[in-house]
């Protein structure tokens, strides 16, 4: 019965997730170039440390970073309609990197982006900058684009993230358990 539940409540999840991903953003999402210049303006953001935004691939670009350079818009020139543009934060308080896209790109697994279509030709990027996910609310470091579309990631990643938090539910289920036993 517990298995049939848990069963129930992942498929629950996975729908209000795919519901919920549509309007608050895709996380994990990957940028693709559409073709002509890309601009990334630094947005206020929460964080306590210093992140470099970096321009990862195609080509190696050190942007700029979000305690000097908020209000900023850095042209990084044309790309290729449909060429990955894989973007990158150096922690530096902590020596940690992480990329944005699938958390597969990423030493502790996951998925450290949430992207926002905005509809009007930009997209948000809010960045985690916290090895293990920290406090997942992705405003740690914000980046708005211009000339960028994003994709949706492949389902496995999504089943990913969705495994990793119900394996983080489950143990902490456990230790409340034995906590008042």
């Amino acid at each position: 019965m517990q298995k049939l539940s848990l069963a129930t409540a992942g498929a629950a999840v996975m729908a209000l997730g795919t519901a919920a991903t549509a309007e608050a953003g895709v996380l994990g999402g990957k940028l693709f170039a559409s073709g002509g210049d890309v601009t990334v303006t630094i947005l206020p953001s929460t964080a306590g440390f210093t992140n470099i935004l970096e321009l990862v691939s195609p080509t190696g670009i050190v942007i700029g970073n979000n305690k000097d350079d908020v209000g900023k818009t850095f042209n990084l020139g044309p790309f290729a309609d449909g060429q990955e543009l894989i973007f990158g934060i150096n922690v530096t308080n902590t020596g940690d990197f992480f990329k944005n896209g699938p958390g597969s790109r990423n030493a502790d697994g996951l998925a450290h982006n949430l992207n926002t279509d905005e509809g009007n030709g930009s997209i948000l990027v809010g960045f985690e900058d916290l090895f293990g996910g920290g406090d997942q609310d992705y405003d740690d470091v914000v980046y708005r684009f211009t000339g960028l579309k994003a994709v949706v990631p492949e389902p496995t990643s999504a089943l990913g993230v969705v495994g990793f938090a119900a394996l983080v539910a489950i143990s902490q289920r456990k230790k409340l358990q034995k906590a008042f036993k």
